[in-house]
């Protein structure tokens, strides 16, 4: 059953709209700067903010060129040095044969002068019999004379003060069915500067 009434027609009459929305309140012109002010030093900060990592970001990859710039001088330095150990210790080895072949061919001059001077010998009535290198630096040679008076003149020759030899040393003389003499002489040569 249904009561009549008419006040909730009325009421179903009236439009009453209810905004649940909050309403927007209307700033005030001291209200209105200060929020302009606060979004001006924000939109600042984020310019600000931005710029500092464009210029970090811009910093890095130059750091990182320069870094990579400085490991590849690196490496070729690191190559280069190898290099030149390798080059040194070549130079060194080079140097180590040349000195023995210096020694070899000096031996081997100082060799060939003394036997010049046992050969260059011309006293009269004697003659160079034989000629053994006995070691590094004794030279044996076995000298024939005809008298006694050659004899003299050949020990002479190797013997004299300003002499190439350092040391003549004598091994004994022998006289021959004919009347010759057989001597043999040890002469010391003088050694290379090394």
């Amino acid at each position: 059953m249904w009561l009549w009434d008419s006040r909730s027609e009325c009421f179903n009459m009236v439009d009453i709209r209810i905004n649940l929305l909050k309403n927007r309140s209307t700033l005030s012109e001291a209200e209105y700067r200060k929020e302009r002010e606060a979004l001006r030093r924000a939109v600042y900060g984020i310019v600000v903010v931005v710029v500092v990592l464009i210029a970090l970001s811009i910093w890095n990859l130059v750091l990182t060129v320069r870094l990579k710039k400085i490991e590849t001088e690196i490496t070729d330095a690191s190559r280069e040095m190898q290099g030149l150990v390798q080059a040194s210790a070549s130079q060194i080895y080079l140097k180590s044969r040349l000195q023995l072949i210096t020694d070899f061919l000096n031996e081997r001059s100082i060799m060939r002068e003394s036997l010049q001077k046992v050969l260059s010998n011309e006293t009269p009535g004697t003659h160079i019999s034989k000629t053994t290198f006995i070691g590094e630096n004794i030279l044996r040679i076995q000298v024939s004379a005809d008298d006694s008076a050659a004899l003299t003149e050949v020990l002479k020759y190797y013997q004299e003060n300003n002499a190439y030899f350092i040391q003549v040393v004598s091994q004994g003389i022998s006289r021959t069915k004919d009347g010759s003499y057989q001597l043999s002489l040890d002469l010391t040569i003088p050694r290379g500067e090394s």
